[in-house]
C-alpha cells in the first residue's frame, strides 16, 4: 500500500516584541554612536531585523551611516600609487585598506573628473 506523504506548510510563529520606551531610547542612541544593527539588536535582546523593522516605524534611516571618508592626502596617494603602475590589490596593501575599496574610490574619482573634462 503506498504511502500518502502529506505536505505540511510551514509557518514561521511570529513573535510579536512590545517595544519599551527605553528599547527605543537604545536603538536612537546607538544609531547616532555608529552602532551596527547586530550590536543594537544583541543590547535591546531582539533580531537585528526586528530592530530594523521599528527604526523604520521610528523614522530612523537604516542605510549605512558614519561612511570612512578619504583624506585628500590619501586620494593622492592612491592616485600616485596606481600611476605608477601599481594594481589595486597592491595600492590597496600600501595604504592599510581592502582593494574593493581602492576600486570603488578609483572608479567615483574617474567619473567626477570625466564630468569636468572640457573639450
Amino acid at each position: 500500500m503506498p504511502t500518502i506523504r502529506k505536505q505540511w506548510r510551514y509557518v514561521p510563529a511570529k513573535r510579536l516584541v512590545q517595544f519599551t520606551q527605553e528599547m527605543d531610547a537604545a536603538i536612537y542612541r546607538g544609531r547616532s554612536e555608529g552602532e551596527s544593527w547586530e550590536a543594537i539588536a544583541y543590547r535591546v535582546g531582539v533580531a537585528h531585523q526586528t530592530v530594523m523593522s521599528r527604526a523604520v516605524e521610528l523614522g530612523i534611516p537604516t542605510g549605512r551611516i558614519n561612511r570612512p571618508q578619504w583624506p585628500a592626502e590619501r586620494v593622492e596617494r592612491m592616485l600616485l600609487l596606481m600611476a605608477q603602475g601599481l594594481s589595486e590589490s597592491k595600492t590597496a596593501k600600501l595604504l592599510g585598506t581592502t582593494k574593493n575599496a581602492v576600486s570603488g574610490k578609483h572608479r567615483r574619482i574617474s567619473r567626477q573628473t570625466a564630468g569636468m573634462v572640457s573639450a
